[in-house]
């Protein structure tokens, strides 16, 4: 399959892009030593001005290899920043987009991008990039079949070793340099979730009136979850040449 994949790193004109189980308790010590260790990953958002993103060519597509750190939609409107839980669920319940920051920390924002509902995923007001477009189901399984299928694309999609991903970081080596930062999510009542230990990433399509398919990986297993989720979870986003 290794000798089917084609990569190759590019820059292209565009906008600016800056990842699902529970925590526990013992996790957050290790958590916060990890944090507080990494560099700023994602572009900043102050060079959205820039008109320059980071991609990826795997087969025949052209993604984003970073995380989507936008706060506008692509017709210049501001996307609603919902920062407390009750906020966050006010805004699933009236169908809203919304973002947040990992734990409304600014600084995760810029490392691991935003986390988004899927309304705002959906928005007609574009949350992609102006030329990209968020990936259907198909382009993500896609994605998960030319990197040698679901129980090792995992491991080809992760960054490798454990600058943001929490030891053991099972089967990264990357080879994909699609480089799946695990920025972790915000659940549906609004709680945060396993930064530096998931990812997980919308897709554009929906399964009901009340889930949308994502997928998401994990940093004890090389495999890849591809199921739905309440469109009132908030994951990370990436982007499809169009």
């Amino acid at each position: 399959m290794k000798s089917m994949m084609k990569f190759a790193i590019l820059f292209c004109s565009g906008f600016i892009l800056g990842g699902c189980g529970g925590s526990t308790p013992s996790d957050k010590a290790e958590q916060n030593n990890k944090l507080s260790e990494q560099t700023d990953k994602g572009l900043k958002e102050k060079e959205v001005a820039d008109n320059s993103i980071k991609s990826v060519k795997i087969d025949k597509l052209l993604w984003t290899a970073e995380n989507l750190n936008v706060t506008t939609f692509r017709n210049g409107e501001t996307i609603p920043e919902s920062k407390t839980a009750e906020e966050w669920k006010i805004a699933a319940k009236e169908k809203k987009a919304c973002y947040s920051s990992y734990a409304n920390k600014e600084e995760n924002g810029i490392s691991f991008g935003k986390l988004y509902n899927w309304y705002a995923v959906n928005d007609k007001r574009g949350l992609a990039p102006k030329g990209w477009h968020i990936p259907s189901d198909e382009e993500l399984t896609g994605l998960i079949s030319i990197s040698g299928g679901k129980d090792v694309a995992g491991g080809k999609l992760k960054e490798a070793g454990t600058l943001h991903w929490i030891t053991p970081n099972n089967g990264a080596d990357n080879s994909s340099n699609f480089t799946a930062l695990p920025g972790g999510y915000r659940g549906a009542d609004g709680t945060f979730n396993n930064i530096t230990k998931a990812a997980g990433f919308w897709s554009v399509k929906e399964f009901d009136a009340q889930n949308a398919w994502r997928i998401s990986l994990q940093n004890e297993t090389s495999s890849v979850d591809h199921s739905i989720r309440d469109k009132a979870f908030g994951f990370s986003v990436r982007c499809v040449k169009d």
